[in-house]
């Protein structure tokens, strides 16, 4: 879901409980149709216009939010893993190369454990 409010920028993607992450005035068609033939420009497009946060919409996988640098991945990985859930949308992005029961497709306690 799109949406801005006065305090967020003009695009932004937003879901229930997360703040307003920014995002390229592309639509999802065209972040897809780009990300696929060169992923790289993109990304480097949405860090220069959005910053170190933004999100890219990809069509059949969802919204992918990006961590473009080093203090954002820290607070990344020091947050609760209850409150970072990846592991069901890493299955469906990898399924044919991991399990369900793959460290990377794994959330919360269950991963914990594996690691």
């Amino acid at each position: 879901m799109t949406g801005s409010s006065p305090s967020s920028p003009p695009h932004a993607a937003r879901g229930a409980g997360r703040e307003d992450v920014p995002r390229l005035p592309l639509s999802a068609l065209q972040q897809t149709v780009q990300f696929l033939r060169d992923p790289i420009p993109l990304v480097e497009r949405g860090r220069a216009e959005c910053g170190d946060l933004f999100a890219l919409r990809i069509l059949g996988v969802g919204t992918w939010v990006f961590v473009c640098s080093p203090r954002g991945v820290e607070e990344m990985v020091r947050t609760p893993s209850d409150a970072l859930v990846a592991g069901e949308i890493t299955h469906r992005i990898f399924s044919g190369l991991f399990d369900r029961a793959s460290l990377i497709t794994l959330d919360g306690e269950p991963h914990l454990e594996r690691r």
